[in-house]
């Protein structure tokens, strides 16, 4: 399934555009709802699943995903689900108090911090650890 370079380079493009709106999205979210961060963390995370398994769905359909790729046990998803809802919560009551360049600071550490500690441990012990590390380092700003 091969594709061309230039494909390729407007998937990238895509791609990183997709991603520097939704960060600038996310932050202008984050003004008007600076009281409800909850409620915005909520709504952006069943957005994604909305997403997601309309895609997971569209390639179920056209015999990309098979049943036995969907009959993997789910328990160890659904907790690293229920990590990544808490780190996301915690990031936009953080981010709607924080100054802008804090925000993909503590988002670079916690991905270098999942990065060491997948060396080590499963992704779902990486996503706790970050958790933990990155979230005192955000009440520590808090308090400055």
């Amino acid at each position: 399934m091969g594709s061309s370079p230039a494909a390729a380079a407007a998937a990238s493009a895509a791609v990183v555009a997709l991603a520097v709106a939704n960060r600038v999205l996310y932050k202008l979210a984050l003004v008007p709802l600076k009281a409800y961060p909850f409620f915005l963390a909520q709504l952006t995370t069943f957005g994604y699943v909305a997403v997601y398994f309309s895609i997971l769905y569209a390639r179920y359909r056209a015999g990309v995903v098979t049943r036995d790729m969907l009959a993997l046990p789910k328990s160890r998803f659904v907790a690293i689900g229920l990590l990544e809802a808490l780190g996301v919560a915690s990031g936009m009551a953080a981010g709607a108090m924080l100054p802008g360049p804090a925000i993909p600071i503590l988002s670079q550490v916690s991905f270098l911090v999942s990065i060491r500690h997948l060396h080590f441990f499963s992704y779902m012990c990486s996503s706790f650890a970050s958790f933990v590390f990155v979230n005192p380092s955000v009440l520590c700003m808090f308090r400055t």
